[in-house]
């Protein structure tokens, strides 16, 4: 009996079916497991099986026994060196149900926190392991959760006979009728029930809740799963569905000031205050330079922009007034040339005569001698 994706479950049936021998074989090794820090990792791919199957580790990618896991597990919690357990699930579609229980009971059970990333896919019997620790994460929003579900497969051939004792016949129910195949449905629903109120417990939800709401079965991906409660977080979602770290922050601030106002008015007035204080100062900064620098028009713009006062506008008010004081040099040179236009005419003109007679009175001199 399996609680695994469909397509894995049919290409190993098909396998068996065609006579290939079933080896030992498992995809997990003590190697693969490190502490980092003070956590212990585990990773966990492929199918999950009690014993190892060689054909759950071709198909599936993989072959993780629910042993493994256990005795680990059990290792992490006498550990000294290790304060909590990550479980790594990287492709994982499930598994048998059989030893399932257990590696759950061992996650739910464990003395040390054991928390769970999902990178690609926790589907039907792993995501039930995943559902007992303490919070679940998706690698991504394409990530694949859920399919939660107890399937039984069979085919019949049309000269096969079965015959049980009178008292058993339930040992052997005939699933060419609806009485045979209700025998069989009530072993899946008791086996799911079993199942899905672990997950519910895990999760902290009711059996309704996972009845409900995980999927009825179906894989479901990372946001719908969010949704649903099925897991706890996405790591990373795409920056168009993410507001602005701007819009977060604000939205943020706001929330912090009502709760301030509401919980701690006295605190809240001395942030107002010194709010306004802050603010009354940057206005008259602005005034101050845009006046000093004849640069009103930034100034204005700066103190309706809400702009603090950044190396950029200082400069842009320091070219101003540079550019300000050049024309008003320039306005002054004029201004004199205005008033005194004759006088400045003959200093020039006497300077250059006293010039022409000093270079002759040197030379004369020289003559003499």
């Amino acid at each position: 009996m399996w609680l695994l994706a469909d397509h894995i479950r049919v290409q190993i049936e098909h396998a068996q079916a065609a006579g290939m021998v079933i080896n030992t074989a498992s995809s997990f090794s003590p190697e693969k497991v490190g502490v980092v820090g003070n956590k212990m990792i585990i990773p966990i791919d492929g199918i999950l099986t009690q014993k190892p199957n060689l054909l759950a580790a071709f198909f599936g990618g993989g072959n993780f026994l629910y042993s493994d896991l256990i005795t680990t597990i059990a290792a992490a919690n006498e550990d000294p060196l290790v304060e909590s357990i990550e479980l790594i699930v990287g492709d994982s579609p499930g598994g048998e149900v059989v030893g399932l229980i257990q590696a759950m009971d061992a996650i739910r059970d464990s003395k040390k926190p054991v928390d769970a990333v999902v990178n690609y896919a926790a589907l039907s019997a792993t995501y039930g392991l995943v559902s007992q620790a303490r919070t679940i994460i998706a690698d991504s929003r394409a990530t694949q959760l859920g399919s939660i579900g107890i399937a039984y497969d069979t085919t019949m051939r049309e000269d096969e006979i079965h015959l049980t004792n009178s008292e058993s016949p339930n040992k052997r129910p005939d699933l060419t009728t609806d009485a045979g195949r209700q025998v069989v449905r009530a072993q899946l629903d008791e086996m799911y029930n079993l199942f899905a109120k672990a997950i519910a417990t895990g999760r902290k939800t009711t059996l309704r809740g996972v009845d409900e709401k995980f999927g009825k079965g179906a894989i479901v991906l990372a946001e719908q799963a969010l949704k649903a409660g099925m897991i706890d977080s996405i790591k990373a979602n795409d920056a168009l569905d993410k507001p602005t770290a701007k819009a977060a922050n604000r939205e943020r601030s706001q929330m912090d000031l009502n709760q301030l106002k509401a919980e701690h008015p006295d605190v809240y007035a001395a942030a107002v205050a010194l709010g306004q204080k802050s603010e009354r100062d940057r206005v008259c900064a602005h005034l101050t330079l845009g006046k000093t620098s004849g640069d009103m028009e930034t100034a204005l713009k700066a103190i309706a922009d809400g702009a603090e006062m950044t190396a950029t506008l200082t400069a842009t008010y320091l070219a101003a007034g540079m550019k300000q004081a050049a024309i008003n040099a320039r306005a002054a040179d004029n201004q004199n040339l205005a008033i005194e236009p004759e006088t400045a005419d003959r200093n020039s003109f006497s300077a250059q005569i006293a010039k022409q007679l000093s270079a002759r009175t040197e030379e004369e001199g020289l003559i003499n001698e």
